[in-house]
């Protein structure tokens, strides 16, 4: 821990005690699961694309300094994520409306972690607009964010992506509850505009709600349940497997997938268990649980940026293979950012202070 938290200070000055779970996890990412994958014998572009999804699984460690460092730079990366959440909502969308071509292959754009950021934030900061009272200014801002916000929803619901739909849902709820707690005067009025848009949009509504209940009776959790088995299996061959994995690189037949040969899993802790053991996972659970923690403490400061980043951070861990990308990466740098300690740290929650 010594060792870590030495690395966490070169990497991160002045900020080694919050730093040491993500650098320790870092340092043993890079070694341990690495031994694992020659004495394995894994292959070796699979060790590549594992060790590059950890990499990215690590990008605070390196790129917050230079985010911190300055207030813009804070504002334009944020900005960055949503500009790419629309992008690639617009790019599943245009297909079906003939716009842009079929791609040849599967991207699973939709199943972007940024795409669903970007959709409860922009979903949070139209509830925002409307909190803070009917004005022209504040009206015109809050049909833009739902416009807009249109974009990454119809791309998950063309996906039928239950998580991400509930993860809306719950945002919505919340918010409510802490407008009425906060000043329950101002509440009715966006309360009136939500129940006003779920009347008129209420066909789209019902043939949204309709799909997601049927892919629940069709496929209930996915085999998720049956891949932790398999997951299982594949490290009980010795205990030093349950403890230290198999290695980056390392295959299963996954239940999930119709029993295919493949290098994940669709949630980040089996997937670390798999690569790193259980001591892999101990290290994740410390590092995304700590930060989960500042999410929630975040939320209460400032909720819209809150309940942003948790959702997009939490699905990945437990029921998404969407951990392996760099969106997910990003996703937890900017979580990362918003929940720091920095000499901006006063401004958090100056977006909501008029509310």
């Amino acid at each position: 821990m010594r060792t870590s938290a030495r690395f966490a200070n070169c990497v991160l000055p002045g900020r080694a005690g919050g730093a040491w779970p993500l650098a320790l996890l870092f340092l043993y990412g890079v070694s341990v699961p690495l031994a694992g994958a020659a004495i394995h014998v894994a292959n070796i572009s699979l060790v590549f694309r594992d060790l590059a999804g950890f990499l990215f699984l690590c990008a605070a460690l390196f790129y917050l300094p230079l985010l911190q460092s300055r207030d813009i730079y804070q504002k334009i990366y944020a900005g960055t994520l949503v500009i790419c959440g629309l992008v690639f909502s617009g790019r599943v969308l245009g297909p079906i409306y003939g716009v842009l071509s079929t791609p040849e292959e599967l991207m699973y754009l939709a199943n972007s972690p940024v795409v669903l950021f970007t959709s409860l934030y922009l979903g949070a900061m139209t509830c925002i607009h409307l909190y803070s009272g009917p004005a022209v200014k504040n009206l015109t801002n809050a049909v833009l964010c739902f416009v807009f916000m249109c974009l990454p929803l119809a791309a998950m619901m063309l996906d039928v992506q239950r998580a991400g739909a509930l993860s809306l849902g719950l945002t919505v709820v919340t918010l409510f509850f802490i407008g009425l707690w906060r000043r329950p005067g101002r509440i009715f009025f966006p309360l009136f505009i939500v129940a006003g848009l779920c009347l008129f949009f209420h066909s789209a509504i019902d043939h949204a709600l309709y799909a997601l209940f049927l892919k629940t009776a069709r496929v209930g959790l996915n085999t998720r349940l049956q891949e932790f088995q398999a997951v299982l299996d594949a490290v009980s061959i010795s205990p030093l497997s349950i403890f230290f994995g198999l290695g980056w690189g390392t295959t299963f037949h996954s239940p999930a997938v119709g029993g295919l040969e493949v290098n994940y899993t669709h949630s980040l802790l089996t997937y670390m268990w798999l690569k790193t053991g259980l001591v892999g996972v101990c290290l994740t659970l410390i590092y995304i649980g700590n930060l989960t923690w500042q999410m929630m403490k975040l939320t209460c400061r400032a909720p819209v940026k809150g309940l942003a980043v948790l959702w997009p951070v939490l699905i990945p861990v437990f029921f998404y293979a969407s951990h392996k990308s760099l969106d997910f990466g990003l996703i937890l740098l900017l979580a990362s950012l918003w929940t720091g300690k920095t000499r901006f740290s006063g401004r958090v929650a100056s977006d909501e202070a008029r509310v």
